[in-house]
């Protein structure tokens, strides 16, 4: 798990049943962890970019610092291998042009890709980037509810339909996953919002009475976690568009959550409010469909 204060990254590992820091090179605040392969990289605050390759993959088991040519943040990683590694990001605060972020390792070292032209203004930022395994596929998404996809012919916007008579949400996307059926994104502010690929096409919804989500996972039988705003826990079913609210430990933002080991994480804290942040580590059993 990562995060910290924004002048300093922290890195929590889980050892023996107990979480610690582990340490990482000085740096801003850590935003995203994601390896394969044994390779682990995690992308931060002012384009900050740290790689660590474990002994089993013929590493030292050191983190790495990596330029990745950008000072802006990255809030996404997504490692498919050693030489190909994509990451995003941008500032989804500022008055400045839009100049959401793109970029790829390729072993070597990291380079821009374009952004496609798109069909709305104001569009920052990238928050999170994911791939298929099967078909190669890759899809970003991020501010005003984008979602750009890369099916093979490089990366172009995709549309997305609603599956009620409302038109498809503006508000941003946070945070995608999936399985071998599709992917599952999420996000929302004042109301969570889910999209889902099924292969050949997006299609969204609006969670009405459920607060924004920032981070989902889907388990191996293809039922998705996601976690948001106020604690907000979130289970949707395999290939659905619909979320059943269940109750958590903690009021506190949650960001991101995984599963593994019969058990399910969330990570977050008090990101609504200004820094000092207060983190929080939550989990609950796996559940079985």
């Amino acid at each position: 798990a990562v995060g910290g204060q924004p002048d300093q990254g922290l890195l929590w590992e889980r050892v023996d049943g107990t979480w610690r820091v582990s340490p990482t090179p000085d740096g801003e605040l850590l935003n995203w962890i994601h390896g394969r392969s044994g390779h682990l990289w995690i992308v931060g605050n002012g384009g900050r970019a740290l790689r660590k390759v474990t002994q089993e993959a013929e590493g030292n088991g050191e983190w790495e610092v990596f330029d990745t040519g950008t000072t802006q943040d990255l809030w996404g990683v997504w490692v498919r291998g050693p030489n190909d590694v994509w990451a995003v990001g941008g500032d989804p605060v500022s008055d400045l042009e839009p100049d959401p972020i793109l970029l790829q390792f390729d072993g070597t070292a990291w380079t821009r890709v374009m952004v496609p032209d798109l069909d709305r203004s104001g569009v920052r930022a990238l928050f999170k980037i994911y791939g298929e395994a099967e078909s190669g596929s890759l899809f970003a998404v991020g501010m005003k509810g984008v979602i750009i996809g890369n099916l093979g012919d490089g990366w172009q916007q995709q549309n997305v339909t609603s599956a009620s008579e409302l038109p498809p949400s503006g508000e941003d996307l946070v945070s995608l996953w999936g399985d071998e059926n599709g992917i599952l994104a999420v996000g929302g502010r004042s109301n969570g919002v889910l999209a889902r690929w099924d292969g050949e096409e997006w299609t969204s919804t609006i969670l009405a009475g459920v607060p924004g989500l920032n981070g989902v996972w889907v388990d191996t039988f293809g039922m998705a976690t996601a976690v948001g705003v106020r604690g907000a826990t979130v289970t949707v079913p395999d290939g659905l568009l619909t979320g059943e609210r269940e109750r958590n430990a903690t009021s506190l933002v949650l960001h991101a959550t995984w599963g593994r080991d019969g058990e399910i994480w969330a990570v977050g804290g008090s990101l609504d409010r200004s820094p000092p942040w207060t983190g929080v580590i939550v989990r609950t059993s796996h559940r079985q469909p």
